[in-house]
């Protein structure tokens, strides 16, 4: 295993411990500003992004409105509902025919991890950013 994938399945698991451990990783960090693609499907999907109170900004310029989720203090909707721009390499958030109508964000330390939802529920969070239901892609950045 080369050095870089290594260190990016490293990020994901002392992520998912952290989280599921009991960790506060919502207060680790301010999820606001510049995110580096740390995961290989970040890399090869969405690229670096830019985060911020109601956008989120991806590599190629496309961009998401974010509005909270009452009660759900990292849990956002996508502003239009109907929203699926390409991405790179001519890939999408969830997919070609399933705009996401979610996202949320774990963090810790100075690590975060995207969320995306395609159904028409809200999610309940799990602890562990891994294992959600109903999520149809994740993405981990680093700082």
């Amino acid at each position: 295993m080369n050095t870089l994938r290594f260190r990016n399945a490293m990020v994901s698991v002392v992520v998912a411990a952290g989280l599921f451990t009991g960790v506060a990783p919502a207060m680790a960090m301010d999820m606001n500003g510049k995110w580096v693609a740390a995961s290989t499907t970040a890399m090869s999907i969405t690229g670096d992004i830019e985060v911020s109170e109601d956008k989120i900004v991806f590599q190629t310029g496309a961009s998401f409105d974010l509005k909270p989720v009452e009660g759900e203090a990292q849990l956002f909707t996508v502003e239009p509902a109907t929203e699926n721009p390409v991405l790179l390499n001519d890939n999408y958030l969830c997919g070609a025919n399933a705009p996401p109508s979610y996202i949320a964000f774990a963090m810790y330390e100075t690590s975060m991890i995207l969320l995306a939802f395609d159904g028409p529920d809200v999610p309940k969070l799990n602890p562990d950013p891994l294992d959600q239901d109903g999520i149809c892609a994740s993405f981990t950045y680093e700082r």
